[in-house]
């Protein structure tokens, strides 16, 4: 933080500047961020996934931990990182990526936080072993089977690339009459998606497909891969809640960008979570009784109907529209 030019250095005047805004912040110490939203993360489960042999050399856990994270980052969402064993009945959404290892406390409290009204999202890869690392009988996911409403029977890993001696020339369909007109299912791109009337579904499927059994009645299919050797297959569905219990959702593939976010807006409006009406690039968080809206974005932002005391000016507010420089941010406090 001290760089060798000294206090002529960018780094320096921002380390300079936070400081002002520490010392602003008398008001927040101590103060905790309340999240409605909550990601699973269990260091064991990605310790039992990362000794697994199979079902895929590339581990998932980290990856979707990050992806879902970034997706409600995206929509402005504050979220807390919960253990499959904590009490999760507090949330309104709690997302599950790839629990590879489901213990009976985990299967529990979800069931638990779903009969609660909690609106839960699991993704692929998940209950594929018990507590002891054994692996599960009669279809995968069955801890979580009366949650769901679905199992897993198998799985099809796609878009594998082979790179094996003598196989770099692509298929060239005027030459390579009969292998370019075999359909090789590893060797698939990303699938598109289509809902259950067959029209396109915002986002694709990309290297994970599940066969899923449907057990229960209730579950409807919301997404349904559109080719490949599972054509027709579950992609997305939900069992929904009854009884003021919440809605239990299952992704069984790898979503890009826009289908987990297609997802995630169906799941946050059903559970009420509200969603901010921002600007692009700008966030909304609040800590106590201070409000901080962060610019991350290189351009300024204009935040509309903001009211309180800003802590940089003592200026107060009423329902003004506040400029937020960029990569900066302004920090307003109840009257």
């Amino acid at each position: 933080m001290v760089p060798h030019a000294g206090r002529e250095t960018r780094t320096w005047r921002d380390v300079v500047g936070l400081g002002e805004e520490l010392s602003r912040l008398g008001a927040v110490r101590g103060a905790r961020s309340t999240a409605q939203v909550a990601l699973l993360w269990d260091w064991r489960n990605h310790w039992t996934q990362e000794a697994a042999v199979g079902p895929v050399a590339d581990k998932t856990a980290l990856r979707g931990l990050r992806d879902w994270h970034g997706a409600l980052f995206e929509r402005g969402h504050v979220v807390d990182i919960a253990h499959p064993d904590d009490d999760l009945t507090g949330y309104r959404v709690v997302v599950v990526p790839s629990l590879f290892r489901v213990t009976e406390t985990a299967a529990a409290r979800l069931r638990e936080a779903v009969a609660a009204g909690v609106h839960v999202v699991v993704t692929y890869l998940t209950g594929y072993v018990d507590d002891a690392g054994h692996a599960v009988q009669g279809g995968y996911l069955r801890a979580l089977a009366d949650v769901l409403g679905v199992r897993v029977l198998e799985f099809a890993p796609f878009g594998a690339r082979p790179d094996l001696p003598g196989s770099g020339d692509p298929l060239d369909p005027r030459v390579d009459q009969v292998s370019a007109a075999v359909g090789a299912p590893a060797a698939d791109g990303d699938v598109a998606l289509v809902d259950d009337d067959g029209a396109d579904w915002p986002g694709v499927a990309r290297e994970w497909a599940d066969d899923l059994a449907v057990d229960d009645e209730r579950v409807r299919v919301v997404a349904r891969l559109a080719s490949g050797d599972l054509a027709g297959s579950p992609a997305v569905t939900v069992r929904p809640g009854d009884d003021g219990a919440g809605d239990a959702w299952y992704v069984a593939t790898n979503l890009d960008p826009r289908g987990r976010d297609t997802v995630l807006a169906q799941v946050l409006a059903a559970a009420g979570v509200p969603e901010h009406d921002l600007p692009p690039g700008v966030t909304r968080t609040r800590r106590g009784p201070v409000t901080f809206l962060l610019n991350h974005g290189d351009a300024p932002a204009v935040v509309a109907g903001v009211s309180g005391r800003r802590q940089d000016t003592g200026e107060e507010l009423d329902g003004a529209d506040v400029v937020v420089g960029p990569r900066g941010s302004v920090l307003v406090a109840d009257r």
